[in-house]
């Protein structure tokens, strides 16, 4: 089966990044000072006010690189978990704190990306079986093309039901429900 999104991760094979305990989540940090920043980080009190300025949450993005590393807190100084490898791939923005987002990829797995990784053009992931890219927003629409699983689009236009995705020069409907990267009944302009 075909992952949805490449992802080098340090450690051990197979192992996403994903480290047994809170000790492995704060690496390089004294344990008072780690127990601090999660007490204050779970009460949303650490460090000052989270910086809302570009909508409100939770909301889709795209990462803006090929290489953007996921951390285990908000700061350089928590471990990688993973990478994402996959430039334009879709993310929910779910938290921030400052210049740092809180996302979840398709797959579900969480973890904290730098805001300069990201960027707000929207993208979706297409999910399931593969896809007919419709030439009309109807089932009855001239098939455009297929598209398999795991293919990111850009997300120009949704309707309640119908969403205008471009991908490789090809520009068509599909059906909300079969990709990923949109909040279920979202209308985008």
């Amino acid at each position: 089966m075909k992952r949805r999104c490449s992802r080098v991760v340090p450690g051990a094979p197979g192992d996403r990044g994903r480290r047994p305990g809170a000790s492995a989540r704060i690496e390089g940090m004294g344990v008072k000072r780690a127990a601090l920043f999660l007490f204050l980080a779970a009460a949303g009190l650490a460090g000052g006010a989270p910086a809302r300025a570009q909508g409100e949450l939770p909301r889709f993005a795209s990462l803006r690189h090929d290489t953007v590393h996921v951390r285990a807190g908000p700061s350089q100084d928590f471990p990688i978990r993973w990478t994402f490898q996959r430039q334009g791939l879709p993310v929910q923005i779910l938290r921030e704190y400052e210049h740092w987002r809180y996302v979840r990829d398709a797959d579900g797995e969480e973890g904290w990306v730098h805001a300069s990784g990201l960027r707000r053009q929207r993208t979706v992931l297409v999910t399931g079986a593969t896809r007919v890219l419709r030439a009309e927003p109807a089932e009855h629409g001239k098939p455009v093309a297929r598209l398999e699983t795991g293919v990111v689009a850009r997300l120009e236009k949704c309707e309640r039901v119908w969403c205008r995705l471009s991908v490789k020069g090809y520009t068509g409907w599909v059906k909300q429900q079969e990709v990923w990267g949109i909040r279920p009944g979202e209308r985008l302009e």
